[in-house]
């Protein structure tokens, strides 16, 4: 009988073998530590198929500025960086009225940030050999952007909703030498469908709005009670559903340390036996809460109204000699393999949590 994966909290370890990395309460506080890269400004690309600007101001509105970032990315000898801190609006503002403008025009559009994320991401192919002793798991990391957008024409009698954009950029080459010309590849891609659109017909066949009810629409996904109340329930959340509305469905749990340092979690079935959790979506503790990412679960922290989570989507396995980094205190890791063991070393990023879909990125 195939043995199953084990569910696996790392607790505090004390033998002095592990230097553990107090993670600060405010995430603020985390991301400010952190060594700051200043990719230079997106520029506009000839080479990229342009069509006719038909917009001579771009207004930007970005009613998230506490979830979207210009992101983060793992460096072999910085371990973590972070980019510019300046407010994407910003940079999405200077880019588009500098380089898809048309002093001449009359259309003006309005454009509501919903999603601007940039970090490292885990290609195929994350198992390496390297012939002797355990295989060391890694990953192949490139870089993603993920950028949605909605806009509005304004016209007189409102702002007429006009076209939505949303893409994702995937690429093998490193962060550091590529972002700018990700975020510009997307910016000039949005500017080329706004432009591609017919905007005499879309004026005439659809209502305009307020811009207070642009706000309300665009606030409308988080309306969840985890938004409103300061507490999380403690409990098993099967869904990200249940979590945003801050009702676990599951109440009882049972965490069971092992020899080595390390804890299970345990449910009930229909007959009151105990079995390994595995397919949750994550738990609350009643201090702190954690999220399943790939088949690991690490602590949620909460920055306004997004959420933030500080994690890993691999483990290495190496020898004790190495001088390994230990996880933060509170990861909670699910075992993949058989010989997974205290010398395991996690590697860390910032991820963020989709308020939309509960998915971690």
């Amino acid at each position: 009988m195939k043995s199953l994966p084990f569910l696996l909290l790392l607790a505090a370890i004390s033998s002095g073998l592990f230097a553990q990395k107090k993670l600060p309460v405010n995430i603020d506080q985390y991301i400010a530590k952190l060594p700051v890269l200043n990719l230079p400004p997106p520029v506009y690309s000839s080479e990229l198929p342009q069509s006719e600007n038909h917009f001579s101001k771009f207004t930007i509105i970005d009613y998230r500025p506490d979830a979207n970032h210009l992101g983060t990315c793992f460096d072999p000898q910085e371990q973590q960086i972070t980019f510019n801190r300046v407010p994407v609006k910003n940079v999405v503002d200077s880019f588009l009225n500098k380089n898809c403008s048309a002093p001449g025009s009359s259309n003006e559009v309005l454009i509501v940030l919903k999603k601007l994320w940039y970090s490292s991401t885990e290609l195929d192919n994350p198992y390496v050999n390297y012939g002797f002793g355990s295989p060391i798991y890694t990953e192949h990391r490139g870089a993603r952007l993920q950028f949605s957008a909605e806009s509005y024409l304004k016209t007189d009698a409102g702002f007429v909703p006009f076209a939505a954009f949303d893409t994702i950029i995937v690429t093998k080459k490193r962060m550091k030498t590529c972002g700018s010309s990700m975020l510009a590849e997307a910016l000039n891609a949005l500017a080329q469908k706004l432009n591609s659109k017919n905007i005499e017909r879309i004026i005439a066949s659809r209502k305009p709005f307020i811009e207070n009810a642009i706000d309300s629409m665009s606030k409308r996904n988080f309306q969840g009670k985890i938004y409103k109340e300061e507490t999380v329930r403690k409990g098993v959340y099967m869904t990200a559903k249940e979590f945003f509305n801050n009702e676990p469905s599951i109440d009882w749990y049972e965490i069971q340390k092992s020899k080595d340092g390390m804890q299970s979690l345990y449910l009930k079935n229909e007959k009151g036996q105990l079995y390994l959790a595995r397919s949750i979506w994550g738990f609350c503790d009643g201090e702190k809460s954690y999220v399943m990412m790939n088949d690991n679960l690490f602590p949620i922290y909460k920055n306004g109204n997004a959420f933030f989570v500080i994690g890993s989507k691999l483990y290495q396995v190496r020898k004790l000699s190495s001088s390994p980094t230990g996880s933060p205190t509170g990861a909670l890791t699910a075992a993949i393999v058989d010989d997974l063991t205290p010398n395991t070393i996690k590697e860390r990023r910032l991820f963020t949590l989709d308020a939309m879909t509960g998915e971690v990125w």
